[in-house]
């Protein structure tokens, strides 16, 4: 992936998290392949993030909805599906502390 990737709107990102938090077939997809999912959302963020994948289990509907306003800042702001771990369950907050990656 490359350095300008491009990034998700702040309505965007809130679609992502709304489902992430609340639909379980979307959950699915997403953690099977990012990519697939994001087409749904953002597809030109999909297809910059074709090889994208989950790092880990997916985060907890409770953890994107905690984590929520930080999650919609971070994903409009930086590419973080080259950091597809901030979406690992019990690592959204830890990963949020951190400054993106350049």
């Amino acid at each position: 992936m490359t350095p300008d990737l491009p990034l998700l709107s702040p309505e965007q990102a809130l679609q992502l998290l709304d489902l992430l938090s609340s639909d379980d077939d979307f959950r699915s997809v997403f953690h099977a392949s990012p990519a697939k999912a994001l087409e749904r959302i953002a597809p030109d963020v999909a297809a910059a993030c074709g090889s994208c994948a989950t790092q880990g289990p997916l985060a907890s509907k409770e953890e994107f909805q905690l984590s929520r306003a930080r999650l919609v800042e971070r994903l409009s702001s930086k590419a973080i599906f080259r950091v597809p771990h901030c979406f690992v369950s019990g690592e959204i907050d830890a990963q949020l502390r951190h400054p993106p990656a350049p």
